[in-house]
């Protein structure tokens, strides 16, 4: 009898120390995983932080190439454009090298003319570049480069003649001739840049009621012009 009682005061013992040691066991593991979950979460935020930093790199090297992409495109473009104009430059040259532009006209459709009219001279000498329209008197550039043109003008008896050269819209050089017992001639040159396209001619700067004009086999009423470079 007092063995059994023995015996069942140990099994009881030993019960409540497994029960407590089990007890302990299971906090501790609850805690290791706290431990576990809160450096975990630490982990995570500096994860983030270091994530949201390697955006911000990235977004500011995706700006940097864009930058560069469009420093470039200007580039290539300033290029182009340098490309081109030289293109244009040698075509101009080589036009003016294999097609000289020179022209050399007189003999005036009228000996009588207005205020501001153009001195239109018929009768063609020289127009190499085809510039020079006898229908009209004018002379219209083919290629840009430095000019010169001369015209030569008569004036009849007692007549004065006033006239001058006109290089895109503007008088570049001008003269006038009065001779009381006869007629007289002289002349105006000029240099002058013209743009392709541009026109030249020779207009009367003040108009007579009767022929201010005159010309004849000794004296003649011209207009020439030549590209120089």
């Amino acid at each position: 009898m007092f063995f059994l009682a023995g015996y069942a005061v140990v099994l009881f013992f030993t019960e409540a120390s497994s029960d407590s040691e089990k007890q302990c066991s299971k906090y501790h593991y609850e805690e290791q995983i706290l431990h576990k979950m809160v450096r975990l979460e630490h982990r995570m935020e500096l994860f983030e932080i270091e994530f949201k930093k390697m955006n911000v790199k990235l977004e500011k090297t995706d700006n940097d190439i864009e930058k560069g992409r469009s420093e470039l495109a200007v580039f290539k473009d300033g290029i182009t454009v340098e490309i081109q104009k030289g293109t244009d430059d040698l075509a101009q040259k080589e036009k003016t090298i294999l097609q000289p532009i020179a022209f050399n006209v007189h003999k005036l459709a009228s000996l009588q003319l207005d205020d501001n009219e153009v001195l239109v001279y018929q009768d063609v000498l020289l127009n190499e570049g085809g510039g020079y329209d006898n229908s009209t008197g004018v002379f219209t550039a083919t290629a840009s480069g430095l000019y010169m043109f001369g015209t030569h003008v008569c004036n009849g008896a007692a007549r004065q003649a006033s006239y001058g050269i006109v290089v895109e819209h503007k008088v570049v050089a001008v003269s006038m001739l009065y001779d009381l017992h006869g007629s007289t001639c002289s002349s105006v040159n000029v240099v002058a840049r013209v743009n392709e396209g541009g026109h030249v001619h020779v207009k009367c700067l003040k108009g007579q009621s009767s022929q201010q004009f005159f010309e004849d086999r000794l004296r003649w009423n011209s207009f020439s012009g030549i590209l120089l470079q």
